[in-house]
Formats: structure tokens, sequence, C-alpha cells
């Protein structure tokens, strides 16, 4: 038996304890140092582990055991470690696992029969508890007052008790070794310290989540719905025990969305819809529902607080467990506010990771900083299930005899018992900067950017099908069909939207919209039926060659014919519809065509192109001077990269992009009503090779200040694996070096002030006097180039799309409108019916704030009977709103509802309106009741 146990440590104190080592090296000394802590070592000797330094030895070496981590290895004396055996000395080298380190200081000894192992595990974590303890308290600058003779004392005997058998007595004197401690600690912060633990769950993880579920220290499982029913499929077991831990308040649950997508990129009610589903998952599996938000993959946003309040959510977690970034608080817990106010209690550090030790080393570090600066001393951990480091264990182990270190709580306790933070933060946008484009490229994931393109689409229809349907339930007075809109929440990893579906959907909705709109007595005739399903009037352009000659009415602003086939300019009303009758007549003859001398133009713009490159050269307007805007096609691949060592120089500065080569510019069509120019080509390097083949169709429509491009690309050669550095591309470029940026965001427009740019619908160009936009039509990621350019990312590595739309917007007021035009509109429909009672035009709501979009419309019934409508309304242009909702019919009732389906209050109303006030960027929604119709 050995008479001393010394670890051996290059240092000289505690206040220099070597607590900045990483990797191996921290794992090899908390692995030497836990060892030493064993009961049979403890009882053996009659004394307390000792530590010494590495250069000053103790003298007496025979019937010693010195253990030496890696981080002394460099500093211990040539020769030492073969002199200290040669005087009867066990030396412990070169061991970094704490279990083959507990193996070899105890390999000699004879093996009590009646050691609880459990309890020996629990001097072990007494070990780490008085090593933090001791660093914490020289960390907040205090000396040690702890009776290091009374709990020597109370060790020894406690090791005692536990060699022989005597289970109970050694965890009393445990505990009052425990208590000590926590004595020590609360002579310098008297007050509660927490930790939240959070046991992130995956399809791949699930079978070690019952390990969680048996501690006794409380935990916080971070799930979504998707893998909610995932466990109750493949573990009914596990599901059970987790559903009654919940009911006991034993365990929390941080969620909240069906899955964990690329949030930034969801409009808003592909969001909202996300969340209702997992919801319904939680309810379903679980029988309870998370109250506190979370998810593992990067997704946050300053639009998310005012969702998870209406929700009925209490609190968040503000970090992410994966790549990308976010802005960190000063404090743990703090109130987060959104972009239009609203407040909600957030987590906002992200947790450390419980499954290395180099979170453990300095533990004692991130407790001081808690402990100094924190309104509440919070430290959260993240682990996959059953995947954690012994220290973890160690301290879920302390948190059993004390919370002298800190306490462990569910996160519903922790928002709910905690006091409420002081300070809030807003967390701007621009602070976050997501991975998804990255991640896809990495992990040759198919179709990374179509994949987007494809889910914003396929919802845009969703939309239109549900609020045509809506119209429609409303004027007829009866709910009629209504299919179920399954929105798309998939990825690039994942199989692209079927869209034919959601084209049936809509066809679905318009077939029954035609058939409930009253007609007049007249007698049927050929005619184009255009619905509009968006809140704001839309105007826009369409072939009508389904007629026999050019199409008529009020609706048509003009309409005329070439070659190519016979066409029209029309305007539909907000929420309404358009009725384009056969027979109109053609334009005067003094009217000009939209193409002159090869150049495409309109009453707001005039589109230069150049006739070697084929690229768009110029566009101008007509009330100031100079080139607005250009645009080409290219191919970047990064350049040389700098030698190691040498200065840092941007991507931007060294990339290289391909040239265009024009071989044929033609006019496909030229009337006074469209213009339209096919530009095809080819992409060639610097040496004439030839990169990739090109089509672009450019149409101008009269009366529209959207330039429609239709992009065909033929790659002969592939980016490289650099997502944000090689790529095909659309660029643009303006000339004012000092022009602020805005994208669009969850429908919102958003200051840009990064390089890379997530932008779905559009991004923004504006220099004081002028908006030039480029409507992206669903095409996510863009980067801004060199001051004055704009890449928006078309095909990088691993992408199977070929074909793509943009715009580019010339001073639209509203650009959200275009832009969602631009993704979708639904399709003129052929009809042979009599005309519409109502009149060529006419509509069903209206809204005079033109900064506020109806999101989602749907009727609210009693039995068969529609009784009113429930419409959710967004402010876009980050302004307050105030107006007017308008409707078809007076309105008897309107009542402010929570996304929860909580009423919160009332509006106004005044025969057929509904009034209405946003803040800027706010969410809402209204139920709104007709007058003498049941009221809910």
């Amino acid at each position: 038996m050995y008479q001393e146990v010394y670890i051996l440590i290059p240092c000289h104190s505690f206040e220099d304890f070597p607590t900045h080592h990483r990797g191996d090296e921290a794992t090899s000394l908390l692995a030497c140092w836990s060892a030493i802590w064993r009961p049979e070592l403890i009882a053996g000797t009659g004394k307390m582990p000792q530590w010494a330094r590495i250069d000053s030895p103790p003298d007496a070496l025979e019937q010693r055991l010195l253990v030496i981590p890696l981080v002394s290895e460099k500093d211990m004396q040539a020769g030492f470690s073969r002199r200290a055996k040669e005087a009867g000395a066990k030396v412990v080298r070169k061991i970094v696992d704490r279990d083959e380190a507990i193996t070899a200081v105890l390999e000699g000894l004879e093996k009590p029969d009646n050691l609880d192992e459990e309890l020996a595990a629990d001097f072990v974590a007494l070990g780490y508890c008085y090593l933090q303890t001791e660093l914490l308290t020289r960390q907040m600058r205090y000396s040690s007052n702890l009776d290091e003779v009374y709990f020597s004392e109370k060790l020894v005997a406690a090791a005692q008790s536990a060699v022989i058998g005597e289970t109970e007595a050694a965890r009393v004197l445990l505990q009052t070794c425990f208590d000590v401690l926590a004595e020590e600690r609360n002579s310098f912060y008297p007050v509660d310290s927490y930790f939240l633990d959070l046991t992130l769950c995956a399809s791949t993880t699930l079978g070690d989540l019952s390990h969680e579920l048996a501690q006794t220290q409380p935990c916080n499982v971070v799930a979504s719905g998707e893998v909610i029913e995932q466990l109750a499929k493949s573990h009914p077991e596990t599901t059970a025990t987790l559903r009654e831990k919940l009911k006991a308040k034993q365990c929390g649950l941080i969620g909240g969305e069906y899955r964990e997508g690329p949030l930034p990129l969801y409009d808003p009610e592909t969001l909202l819809a996300n969340f209702q589903a997992g919801l319904a998952a939680y309810e379903k599996r679980l029988e309870h529902r998370p109250t506190i938000y979370g998810r593992r993959r990067f997704g946050l946003s300053s639009f998310l607080p005012q969702v998870l309040k209406s929700l009925g959510f209490h609190g968040a977690i503000h970090a992410t467990m994966d790549d990308g970034k976010f802005t960190h608080s000063s404090q743990t817990k703090v109130s987060w506010q959104g972009n239009d106010g609203c407040k909600i209690d957030a987590v906002a550090r992200p947790p450390l990771d419980a499954s290395t030790a180099d979170s453990f080393i300095a533990l004692f570090q991130r407790l001081s900083e808690a402990m100094d600066s924190d309104h509440v001393a919070t430290i959260c951990f993240a682990h996959w299930p059953g995947r954690v480091s012994p220290w973890y264990e160690d301290l879920r182990r302390i948190a059993r005899y004390s919370s002298g270190l800190g306490s462990f709580m569910t996160a519903e306790r922790y928002f709910a018992e905690t006091e409420l933070p002081p300070y809030h933060d807003t967390f701007k946008d621009v602070r976050y900067n997501s991975p998804y484009h990255k991640q896809a490229v990495i992990r040759r994931q198919s179709a990374p950017i179509s994949s987007h393109r494809d889910r914003a689409v396929a919802n845009a229809k969703f939309d239109a099908a549900g609020n045509i349907e809506a119209i429609t339930a409303l004027v007829s007075g009866h709910p009629g069909p209504r299919h179920e809109l399954h929105r798309a929440w998939q990825e690039p990893a994942e199989t692209s939207t079927d869209t034919t579906n959601a084209d049936a959907i809509v066809e679905g909705a318009l077939t029954h919209f035609a058939a409930k709109l009253p007609r007049r007595n007249d007698s049927a005739s050929p005619a184009l039926l255009i619905a509009n399903p968006y809140s704001f009037t839309a105007v826009g352009g369409c072939e009508t060659d389904q007629l026999s000659s050019l199409p008529g009415g009020k609706a048509v602003l003009i309409a005329a014919a070439d070659k190519s086939g016979p066409h029209a300019v029309w305007e539909a009303p907000a929420c309404g519809y358009a009725w384009l009758p056969d027979g109109g007549s053609p334009p005067s003859g003094k009217s000009q065509t939209l193409i002159k001398d090869g150049m495409l133009r309109n009453e707001y713009m005039e589109v230069h192109f150049d006739p070697i490159t084929g690229a768009l050269q110029s566009i101008y307007d007509y009330k100031s001077r100079g080139n607005r805007f250009s645009q080409q096609l290219a191919l970047r691949l990064p350049g040389e990269r700098p030698s190691s060592g040498s200065r840092y120089v941007d991507p931007d500065e060294t990339a290289i992009y391909s040239v265009m080569a024009a071989d044929s510019i033609d006019v496909v069509t030229n009337t006074v009503a469209e213009g339209k120019i096919k530009v095809a080509g080819r992409l060639l390097n610097t040496a004439g090779h030839t990169l990739a083949q090109y089509e672009q169709v450019y149409t101008l429509w009269r009366s529209s200040r959207v330039l429609q491009i239709d992009i065909h690309l033929t790659p002969h050669e592939e980016p490289k694996m650099e997502a944000w550095n090689s790529y095909f591309c659309a660029r643009f470029a303006w000339s004012d070096g000092s022009a602020f940026l805005y994208r669009d965001q969850h429908w919102q427009r958003r200051r840009v002030d990064s390089k890379r740019i997530e932008a779905p619908n559009y991004v923004e160009i504006e220099n004081g006097k002028a908006r030039t936009q480029v409507l992206t039509g669903g095409l996510p990621f863009h980067q801004h180039v060199r001051g004055r350019m704009l890449d928006t990312i078309l095909i990088p590595r691993g992408e199977t799309a070929r074909n793509f739309r943009l715009g580019i917007g010339i001073d639209l007021p509203y650009p959200l409108q275009e832009a969602r035009q631009l993704t979708y509109s639904p399709p003129p429909r052929l009809e042979r019916a009599p005309s519409p009672a109502p009149g060529d035009t006419s509509w069903a709501l209206h809204l005079d704030a033109k900064n506020v979009i109806i999101t989602s419309l749907k009727p609210l019934t009693v039995g068969e009977n529609v009784v009113g409508f429930s419409a959710r309304l967004l402010e876009t242009e980050g302004r307050p709103a105030k107006g007017n909702l308008r409707c078809f019919r007076n309105v008897g009732k309107a009542v402010l509802m929570e996304f929860s389906g909580e009423a919160t209050g009332g509006a106004m109303t005044k025969e057929d309106r509904v009034q209405f006030e946003l803040h800027a960027g706010q969410w809402r929604q209204i139920d709104v009741y007709w007058d003498g119709e049941a009221k809910g």
C-alpha cells in the first residue's frame, strides 16, 4: 500500500493551474486528477490526495504513487521517472482515458469485496468538485477559507467506511465533504447558479435516449416534432418513459417545429405551418407540447419572438448547435426583442459541449463569468444522448449531493422560477450567417439551389389555391371543397418538391371559383378568367391564343398580336378577378412597339444589349442620367491561393469570371403590349474555351416596371467545391458604390450589411434617388462583390436545374408585391360561360395600407354556412401601418387572435371596414364576422 498519492503538475499554486490546455492534454490532466480520488487510495494512505510541482517533486519517493499527466511531461526532469521507480515509487504516465488511469493507479492493490462502485464514482466526482471549487474561489478573487484538516478527516473516514462496505455511513460523510465545499462557494457567491442539460436528439441517436431519461438529474430533450414521431414508432418504451417524466416535470422538452429546416428562408406561412404541425406531433405522441423553443440546427431570425409569443411559448434558446454564426449576449438570460418590438425571455449564450474535456477543465472560468456578470448565473451543456465526458457525469453526481457548483433544472422551471431579465437584446438579422449553402455543397446534396426555389414556388401555389378557395367560400356563403395544403419544408438533401400536386390543387380551386362566380343572363361566350389571390392589385401580361381574337373588356389595359401570337396586359383587383372576353380591338396605329433598333423599352425603362457579348449592357429610366443597371452571366472560379504565411487576400480580389460571347440576338415578340428578345451564346474563359452555353429571354410588358429574365444554362464545366467562391451566376452591376442594399426575409424588408445575402424574393439597391430591385423568384443565395456588384448564384457544384427566372424592377414602391407575382401567378382560365354579374372586375377584400399584405385567408364557418373569415396581416416595409381592411359586405365584429387560438381583444369596425394598426414588422391575425351572422 502507498503512503502518499501525488499528481505532479506544472504550476506553483492554484492561481496558475494549467487550465488553458485542450484536447488530449486537458483530458489527461482531468483523468489523472480524478483517478487519485478513488476511495481505495484514500483509505489506504489515510490522507487526502495531494499535488506537487513537476519541477519540485517530493523528496521522499518510497511507497509513493506518482501520477504524471501529459501536460507535465515536457517539464519533467530527465531521468526522474527512472529514479522514482528505483526509489520504490510507482509512476503512472502518458495516460489520457480516465478509466485507464483508474485501472493504472489501482493496479496491484487488493480490491475491496464490499465496495460499491457507484459510491466509488462519487468520490471521484468529489475530487473534481474540490478542484473546481478551489479554482473558482481564486478566479472570483478570494483566498481559500476551506478547513482542509476537517475536510480531510471526513474524506478519509468516508473512504474507510466505503471500502469495508458501510455504504450509508460513507454517503453521510461524503455529504459533509460536499457541504463544506458548498459553504466555501457560498462565502463569496451566496446565490444559486443553474445548469441546463440540452440532450440533442436526431433520428440516428434515439436508441440512447433511454440512458438520459434514467438519470436522476433533470435533462431537457431537444427534438423536433418529426424526431418525436420517429421515436414513437421505433422506441415506444422510451416514448412512454419520456411521456411520464414530462408529466411528472422531471424532464424538460425543448423544440416547437415539425422539422428543423432552413427557417430563415421560409415565408411566414410556411414557418407558422411548420410550428403548428410540430406542436400537433408533440401533443399526439407525448400528450405534452413544448413551451420553450430551441433547435439543434441553425435557424434564428428577429421575426421569431412574435411568432413564439403568439403560439404560447414562454422562453427560447437563442443558440444553435451546428455551423452558422449568431451574436452572443453579455448575459445568459435576456429578453430577446424581435423586429416588431415583441419580447420573449431567452438563453442567449451558446452551450458548452458536454462530451469533451475542454468544457470541464476550465468550467470554473465560465462559472466565474456567470456569477460576475449574469443576472441569473447559468451554464448550458449540449450533447447527444449517452455521449458525455466522465466529468459531466461527475457534475451530475455532484448535483445530487450539493448545489455548490450549480443545480440542474428543466427549462420550463428555469424560465418560470428564475428572475426576469432586466436586459434586452435585439439581435439584428445582419448578425446571423447561416451555413445552409456551404453545407449543401460540401455534403454533395442534390439541387442545393433549385430545391429552395422549388419549395418557394410550390408554397406560393398553395398560398394562391388557399386564398382562392377562401374567396370562393366568402362569395358563395358555403365552405365548399377545401384541399389539405401540405406545405413543403424539404431541403437540398431531399427530393425536390413535386409541383404537380400543387398545380392540380390550384386548378381545382380555379374550377370551383369559376363555378361559384355569379353570372349574368347573357349568352355564353369565350373569355379568359384571371383570379387574383393576392391582397394587392395585380398588373400582368399573358398570351391569349386560347381566344379567337384579341381580348377586350375593362380589365384589359392593352392587347396586340404579331407572328408570335396574341397577348394582352390586364389589371386584376386585390382578392378578386379580371374577365377578358373575346372580341377586343387592336390598339391605334399611333402606338409604338416596345422594340426599336435592338432596344427594349416601355414607359418606365430603356434596355440596351451589348451586340458582342449579349449581356444586358444598360438600363435607363426617363428621369435621371446614366446607366441604372447591368446584367450578365458568368462562371466564377477561385483564383490562385496565396502562399502559406502570406498576407490574407479577399477571395473576391482573386476570383476569375468568365466572359460572354453572343451567337445571336433575336426579336421574339414586338408589339405595343409586349417586347421579347432572345439572346443565345457562350461563356468563355480567357483562353477562349467554352465553359457553358446560354440563352436569355428578356420580356417587358407595357405598364410594367419589371424586366423579366428567363435563363437557360448548359454547363460544360462543373464549378469547384467552394460554395461561395465557385458557381455560375447572374451578375448585376450598378454605378454607385455607396448605395445601400436591402433584402427580404420572411417577406419583410431588411438592411444588408454583409457580403453573403439570403433573399428568397428580392434584393434592393437604393442610393437615395432611385430604388432598383433584383427579383429572385425563390433563388435564395446572393453575394455582394466589390461594393457595386451582386452575384445571384444559379448553379454551384451539384446543382441539376438549368432554367431560372429573375426580374429587374425599376423604382418598385412595394417590391414584395411584384416579387410574389414573379414567383407565381395563377394562369388564365379559358371560360365559355356568361359574363360575371359583378362586371369585368370585382374584389372581395381590399387593404388601403400598401405596406401590409394578407399572408393567409380562411373562411370561418358555423355548420355549412360561412359567417366570416380569418386573415393574417403582415407589415412588410419596416414602418408602422394604420388603415382599413375593406370587405365586400358589412362587418359585425372583428377579433384579434393569437396564433395559438386565444382571443386578445377586438378591432374597430364600421360598416364594411375593419380598422387595423400594426407596428413595423408586426404579424397579426384578425377574425372577422359578417354583420348579422353568428359570432363564433
